[in-house]
């Protein structure tokens, strides 16, 4: 909190320590030569933002409504080529939420 060390230390920034030249500007949906996910250039995939936003909402469903739980430590990456695959023998456990209400007392 000492403005000393970096200008208004009490302000939310979340990119204060992020170098801006090394940050990439490509996001899930950007087509870029480096991530060929959807293609590239005049062919690239044109349902790409519907499917970042099922994934989206899939992450967000399994967050709120499911427990989960990995078996054991954390698996190592699998490399195929260049690139970074989760392992496919790693185990993830899952268990519904149970829902509670919480009532509010009125007086």
């Amino acid at each position: 909190m000492d403005e000393s060390n970096y200008p208004d230390p009490t302000s939310f920034r979340p990119f204060r320590f992020v170098d801006e030249n090394a940050r990439r500007k490509v996001g899930l949906t950007a087509i870029h030569a480096d991530w060929l996910a959807f293609g590239y250039g005049r062919r690239a995939c044109p349902g790409r933002f519907f499917a970042a936003d099922i994934v989206k909402l899939l992450l967000a469903h399994m967050v709120v409504n499911y427990d989960m739980k990995l078996d054991g430590p954390r698996p190592e990456n699998l490399w195929v080529m260049t690139m970074c695959v989760p392992n496919l023998k790693g185990e993830v456990f899952f268990r519904k939420r149970v829902e509670t209400r919480l009532e509010l007392e009125t007086s």
